[in-house]
Parts: structure tokens; C-alpha cells; sequence
């Protein structure tokens, strides 16, 4: 066999025993990663208003629309997203609850991670899904004003 033959050869086994040992370790920790939740838990749900959920915001006193609004910013153009009951009543309180979306992620991706929406919406909580951002000082004070910001625009029970 030529020098060069057998250094193919050589290339080859090495190259056929990394591709093995890849698969033998990629594979299981493929398996084992978080899957993103399909796309029907990203929808809204109606919340079953029930008699007990007094009113706790003056009619029309909050502007934030039934659904999903995508278009919030924070002043520092943090990104937001939120998401009500289906038949949100703009006149109860409604528990908030915000998740801030992982380094590198965004809040539509956040939301497929998390799959809360469904969920949350249909127990009367209204969810928003705020983008990543590098972390300083200044960015924390900012994704801190998202509760109030909601809060202003959305009848949301502070005390929950």
C-alpha cells in the first residue's frame, strides 16, 4: 500500500471513530433536551368568570385590548408581548405573571419554551413574554417597569 493510500485510510478510520464516538454522546443529550410545546399552547383559552371575581377597575379605565398584543416596548425598546383571557374582562383583576426570555432567546421562542399561554390564559391570568437583553443596571430597571407598564394599560390584582 502507497504512503498516501494509507494516510486516506488513516483519515478515514479516524474520521469514522469520531462520527461514532459524536453519535454516541450527541444522541442522548438530544433525547434528553426540553422539546419546544406545540403551537396550540401558545394560544389563548377563555377564563371562566366566576362571581366570587368582583370588579376592580373602572370601566374602561385600562385600554389593553382581549388577545395577544405583540407590539409593547419598554422605553429602552424592550420588546414585550402580552396575552389575556379570550373573553378578558377589562373591569377584574387578573393576575399577572411575566417571564423574561433566557439569553440569546426572544419572547416568541420564550413562549414556545415555556408553554404557559394556554394554560394561564384559561385560569385568568393575563402573560406577557418580555425579549432577552444583556444584562447592565439600566436594562434591569427597564424590564422591571414591564409589571407596571401592564398594569396601567391591563386590570391586573397587584396583590397576586
Amino acid at each position: 500500500m502507497s504512503p498516501a493510500a494509507l494516510r486516506t485510510l488513516q483519515i478515514t478510520v479516524a474520521a469514522a471513530v469520531l462520527a461514532a464516538m459524536g453519535a454516541t454522546l450527541l444522541v442522548p443529550m438530544w433525547l434528553s433536551m426540553p422539546r419546544l410545546h406545540d403551537r396550540e399552547d401558545s394560544e389563548i383559552a377563555a377564563h371562566d368568570y366566576s362571581a366570587s371575581e368582583a370588579a376592580a377597575c373602572e370601566p374602561q379605565s385600562r385600554p389593553g385590548p382581549a388577545g395577544n398584543t405583540f407590539a409593547e416596548e419598554t422605553p429602552k425598546h424592550v420588546r414585550y408581548s402580552v396575552k389575556t383571557p379570550a373573553n378578558y374582562d377589562p373591569a377584574r383583576a387578573h393576575p399577572l405573571i411575566v417571564v423574561y426570555a433566557p439569553n440569546g432567546a426572544n419572547r416568541v421562542l420564550s413562549e414556545r419554551f415555556v408553554g404557559l399561554t394556554r394554560a394561564a390564559t384559561r385560569a385568568g391570568f393575563v402573560i406577557a413574554y418580555a425579549d432577552s437583553r444583556s444584562l447592565d443596571l439600566a436594562t434591569i430597571d427597564d424590564l422591571s417597569s414591564i409589571p407596571d407598564r401592564i398594569a396601567a394599560r391591563w386590570c391586573i390584582d397587584e396583590r397576586r
